[in-house]
């Protein structure tokens, strides 16, 4: 049965009093004795098992200098509730920091894509004499569109430090899976006059690593109005409207925000046959007949011989 410490102290004091009583022995249940001491100095809430022992707190009054279990636990619990919370704020701060550069390198690959139609549809050329080599091609029967076509490029074109002075080659924007089964937008590149003996793989770089959505549409000067199919490989549209979403196509459906157009007016035309072949083909001189055309009677030209 426990003594409170006002109690153990009260009968300290009144077993303190100045008695000459004989020293006691203190024995345990067991009968093994573990103290002696005098009736005068005798306190049943303190019992002295050697010297280095401490007085109980009943005794002296003074609580002993450690934690309680109840104050551990409570401890405990506030510890880990402050580290869920520190844990809490630095997830939602580390996963803000990946969502915003993900959206930062979203926006910059779109702009990348957007400058590159641009520029590379704004000096489109088309010459109707090598027409297997120029012809103007557009594929939007699929889910996503396909361009093809020649240009003279910019020397701030996207990869043009790997052609030299071979400014004019043909583009292709096409949209092709990667090793994951991923759409993405791919950008391939190469020389118009490049031999054929020579011809490698042609350089690609991808645009977009991720693509929902990638469309064209052409302006028609007959009817005045947006095409969704061009089948001339011999003209030119005068206007071409390209429509591209990026990110995870797992978004669902395409916000009005998240959609990118970029409409782009084509100033160059087909070159005609006759101009790019002149008439007087084969190195002759103007005025020079040509080849297998009888002469021309000139008396001055050849004078009559003496007999």
């Amino acid at each position: 049965m426990k003594m409170s410490q006002s109690a153990g102290s009260r009968q300290c004091r009144d077993h303190n009093l100045n008695h000459n009583l004989p020293a006691k022995e203190i024995k345990n249940e067991s009968g093994i004795k573990i103290a002696a001491s005098s009736e005068k100095n005798f306190c049943p809430g303190k019992i002295t098992l050697n010297k280095s022992h401490r007085e109980s707190p009943l005794c002296s009054g003074v609580r002993d200098g450690g934690f309680t279990m109840l104050e551990v636990m409570v401890s405990i619990t506030i510890f880990s509730m402050v580290l869920i919370a520190i844990y809490s704020s630095w997830s939602a701060i580390l996963r803000g920091t990946q969502l915003g550069h993900a959206a930062a390198a979203e926006a910059q690959r779109g702009r990348i894509t957007v400058n590159a139609l641009e520029q590379s549809l704004g000096s489109t050329e088309l010459f109707l004499a090598n027409l297997r080599h120029y012809a103007f091609m557009a594929d939007t029967s699929g889910e996503f569109a396909s361009l093809s076509f020649v240009s003279h490029l910019p020397p701030s074109f996207p990869g043009s430090g790997l052609f030299g002075d071979q400014s004019v080659r043909r583009v292709t924007f096409s949209v092709e899976p990667d090793k994951s089964g991923r759409n993405q937008l791919v950008l391939f590149q190469r020389p118009v006059l490049e031999p054929p003996e020579t011809a490698t793989e042609p350089y690609y770089i991808v645009l977009a690593p991720s693509i929902r959505e990638f469309k064209a549409y052409f302006w028609e000067t007959n009817t005045h109005e947006w095409v969704e199919e061009w089948l001339w490989t011999n003209r030119l549209p005068r206007m071409v409207r390209v429509e591209l979403a990026l990110g995870d196509p797992k978004r669902g459906r395409i916000d009005a925000d998240e959609l990118i157009s970029k409409t782009v007016y084509i100033a160059s035309t087909a070159i005609p046959r006759e101009a790019q072949v002149p008439a007087n083909r084969g190195g002759n001189r103007p005025g020079t007949p040509p080849p297998g055309t009888p002469p021309v009677n000139n008396p001055g030209a050849n004078p009559p011989r003496r007999p």
